[in-house]
């Protein structure tokens, strides 16, 4: 069991290195961020934000994984991604809502940029997964 979770999880580790590099960067660099006008406090609560949701949305793509019919590995899918959405449209709305005229622009596109990278890194290594899954279950058939 402890290996079944291990070989789930390393392939996270991806996403892991991204949240890593990305918070080291703009806490290092954040004089020069905060001259191109972005406000790097809000880059690192968002940044933080995209992991904690990306990591809410990677459980329902491993249970997934665990199933073979496709009616549920579709729903898991859509549930992840659907989920990480909301949590970050959330997050935005209630940080314009709060900051009102002092809202850092830069710092929201920088965001989504961010949420597009988090997205393509688990949809990439869910293919992956899946793809290994697709040859294992095969395997056993044979």
């Amino acid at each position: 069991m402890a290996k079944s979770n291990l070989t789930l999880n390393r392939p996270f580790l991806p996403v892991i290195i991204v949240f890593l590099v990305v918070s080291v960067i703009v806490y290092a660099g954040s004089d020069i961020i905060q001259d191109w006008g972005i406000n790097p406090v809000v880059v690192l609560a968002g940044n933080l934000i995209l992991m904690l949701a990306t990591s809410i949305s990677w459980f329902f793509l491993v249970r997934s994984l665990k199933n073979n019919r496709p009616a549920v590995f579709m729903r898991n899918i859509y549930s992840g991604m659907m989920l990480k959405m909301f949590i970050c449209l959330i997050a935005a709305l209630l940080y314009i809502l709060r900051m009102k005229k002092e809202v850092s622009l830069g710092a929201i596109l920088t965001l989504m940029f961010l949420y597009f990278l988090y997205t393509f890194l688990e949809i990439s290594i869910l293919m992956k997964l899946s793809n290994k899954n697709k040859n294992v279950n095969d395997t056993k058939t044979d």
